[in-house]
């Protein structure tokens, strides 16, 4: 159809969010925080690092282009979505011997 779009969808509250085209445009701060995945078929579990807040440009459903802060949790959890768009499991993210 002409349309090259990435999706993700979060359920962090009542709603699921929906980000189009999701994209990290500056961060804060870096950790380790323990991770897992249903995507893997089994429960793994591993520490990742990540930044632990972020800023992200996305569009929404209806085209418009928003920016989102997000705490930590949110900024954990789009930045795992984000790098399965990507090819990425957390497992190929996880810090050695954790």
């Amino acid at each position: 159809i002409g349309a090259t779009k990435q999706m993700i969808a979060v359920l962090l509250g009542d709603e699921p969010e929906v980000f189009c085209n999701p994209r990290l445009i500056a961060s804060k701060g870096m950790g380790s925080y323990g991770e897992s995945c249903l995507s893997s078929g089994v429960m793994l579990l591993g520490e990742v690092r990540r930044p632990w807040t972020g800023k992200f440009e996305y569009e929404n459903l209806d085209g418009v282009t928003k920016t989102l802060d997000a705490d930590e949790l949110k900024t954990r959890v789009i930045l795992h979505e984000i790098d399965h768009l990507n090819g990425i499991s957390c497992s190929d993210k996880y810090e050695p011997k954790t």
